[in-house]
């Protein structure tokens, strides 16, 4: 099959119910275009997703895609997986984490789900989340006690 130079083209996709079926899976259609449009048409492709570093991991392994960075954390990052490097990262502003809060106040039947570049963490339906002062270098800590997760952020040095 024939293609035109598409080496200045970047296309982007997003994982679950786009590139992947309604299984979860890869269809070989999908990737064999990807294959097709990256190697034989000098084409670069990505993927962008609300996963964080680790849950994409394996999604953007399988994918001939290497050393194009990948979109993370609903758009909060930028991931190179060839350097093992955040390239850019915009954390939540304490304005949006107050107001979080107060709809959780209002709606305690809300599940929150808090990501960080690589982990999850999720409110057990059993206990409560307390976030303090987010920061914009954290460092995240889970502490459980009897069903109730706790996270930690505390200020990293930003000089180091």
């Amino acid at each position: 099959m024939e293609c035109k130079k598409y080496s200045d083209w970047l296309v982007v996709s997003d994982i679950d119910g786009t590139l992947n079926n309604k299984f979860r899976q890869l269809p070989k259609r999908n990737f064999e275009a990807i294959k097709h449009f990256v190697l034989k048409c000098n084409g670069h492709f990505t993927l962008a997703s609300g996963r964080n570093v680790e849950s994409m991991r394996k999604h953007y392994n399988r994918l001939p895609i290497k050393g194009t960075p990948a979109v993370v954390l609903n758009g909060a990052g930028v991931y190179d997986y060839s350097q093992e490097k955040m390239l850019h990262f915009t954390p939540i502003n304490q304005k949006a984490v107050d107001l979080v809060f107060e709809i959780y106040k209002r709606f305690p039947a809300l599940e929150i789900e808090i990501l960080t570049d690589k982990v999850i963490f999720a409110e057990s339906k059993t206990g409560n989340i307390d976030i303090p002062k987010v920061i914009a270098d954290e460092k995240c800590e889970i502490v459980t006690d009897t069903g109730n997760i706790k996270i930690t952020i505390e200020q990293g040095n930003k000089n180091s």
